[in-house]
């Protein structure tokens, strides 16, 4: 009967001591950095060049909750797979070329991709999400 009375306040002890403190709580796996590659080669403009993925590179990062980094290709592909970087978003190298069109009658839309770091939560994975989401419609 003792050895009963003993495992019963035992596997509580036990079972507390295995999941802490809070046990709703969930690990943290977002950086809350994302990273910019700008390949926008730019393009000609009443006798100038302009370079509209630098000017959209420098105002992503505001009133974000996220760090963003404008980074090369490879450091971004390395940074995503190491975790370093929750998303990454790419302006393609004809992304003023693009943008310029937009009195044309046939109009290119700018191909803006991105990438979600695959290990994120769903929690994190959703708010990185609308992150990226908010940020394509800034540019649009």
């Amino acid at each position: 009967m003792a050895a009963k009375i003993i495992i019963i306040l035992v596997i509580p002890v036990l079972f507390f001591s295995y999941v802490g403190n809070d046990p709703m709580k969930t690990a943290k796996n977002s950086t809350r950095n994302i990273a910019i590659v700008n390949e926008d080669d730019g393009a000609d403009y009443q006798e100038d060049i302009l370079y509209l993925g630098r000017n959209v590179a420098e105002s992503l990062g505001k009133e974000s909750q996220y760090n963003w980094s404008v980074v090369n290709r490879n450091t971004a592909e390395s940074g995503l797979q190491k975790k370093q970087y929750d998303a990454v978003i790419y302006l393609p190298s004809t992304f003023t070329k693009s943008v310029l069109t937009f009195n044309e009658e046939d109009p290119v839309k700018a191909n803006i991709k991105y990438k979600i770091q695959p290990s994120l939560n769903a929690e994190n994975a959703e708010r990185v999400q609308k992150e990226l989401e908010t940020a394509k419609n800034n540019i649009n």
